[in-house]
């Protein structure tokens, strides 16, 4: 039962740290299509 709930909590650690750096990478992708627009405008 403990290693239930501590494989549940190191779960609950984890995503918020990869949706973190998966908008990261979204927002860096973002500001280079601005920068590639900005450029050919």
């Amino acid at each position: 039962m403990y290693r239930a709930d501590s494989e549940k909590n190191e779960k609950n650690r984890t995503e918020p740290r990869a949706m973190r750096a998966e908008t990261q990478n979204i927002v860096d992708e973002i500001r280079q299509a601005i920068t590639l627009l900005r450029r050919h405008l």
